[in-house]
């Protein structure tokens, strides 16, 4: 069976809900014509953010089929880029002039990820997220840690690289030459970058749990068995927000 999750928590590889930009704090209003300010970014998970949020418990809602916590992600992003131009349908790729503002060639877990960069003044509004195929939910069952392999893509390679053009209104493909809207409520936000200020943006996964189904009854990880129904905290509707300070 061929399935497609957009992004994973992501990023990361977002799945199944809208994002979101939160901004928690802003300066007074400053010019922003020219200039370089700093970026500060970091992702993480909910459940490594809220201590309340992690219980050594699991529900058993039918045979062989347990829901466990997602502690962390462990995935391989080899590059993050951003632009001020927007993305968006109709739009050629060409048109839009990408700025890198992460790179990495190791796997390593959402909480670990995290940079410090000087980036031009702008507000920034579109996202290209190149990705592997392949990553891993970090959960806790009974007290036990589980690393649960799951794809983008099952119908392509694991260490396949895909890539995921975000604009403010959605998850666009390219088709014919253009950019094309795809999914509506996958959306990252945005932030700004001021002049001589400091943005400190951190990408927060809001997923807290999913459904490991065990076909086999085996109590870990074998061929065959599924992950299904990621869940977000009661009151929280986005998979990934972008919460953004200024100072």
């Amino acid at each position: 069976m061929k399935t497609k999750n957009a992004i994973m928590f992501l990023f990361v590889s977002s799945l199944l809900f809208i994002s979101c930009s939160e901004d928690v704090t802003s300066p007074k209003d400053e010019e922003t014509n020219g200039g370089i300010g700093t970026l500060e970014f970091r992702m993480t998970v909910w459940n490594a953010e809220h201590s309340g949020g992690l219980k050594n418990i699991y529900s058993q809602t039918q045979a062989d089929t347990h829901t466990v916590d997602i502690i962390n992600t462990r995935h391989l992003i080899p590059k993050i880029e951003i632009s001020t131009d927007e993305v968006k349908s109709g739009v050629s790729p060409a048109d839009i002039n990408w700025t890198v503002m992460y790179e990495s060639s190791e796997e390593m877990l959402a909480t670990d990820r995290e940079i410090t960069i000087e980036l031009p003044v702008g507000k920034y509004v579109s996202f290209k997220l190149t990705q592997r195929n392949l990553m891993y939910w970090v959960c806790n069952f009974e007290g036990r840690i589980f690393e649960f392999p799951s794809f983008n893509d099952s119908e392509l390679d694991p260490n396949a690289q895909l890539i995921n053009y975000f604009g403010e209104t959605g998850l666009h493909e390219i088709e014919g030459g253009v950019f094309v809207l795809k999914y509506e409520r996958e959306r990252l936000g945005s932030f700004e970058i001021k002049p001589n200020a400091k943005t400190k943006v951190t990408m927060r996964m809001n997923l807290i749990t999913l459904d490991w189904i065990d076909n086999d009854g085996s109590g870990d990880w074998s061929v065959g068995d599924e992950l299904t129904n990621w869940r977000t905290p009661e009151g929280i509707t986005t998979m990934t927000d972008l919460i953004v300070e200024y100072e």
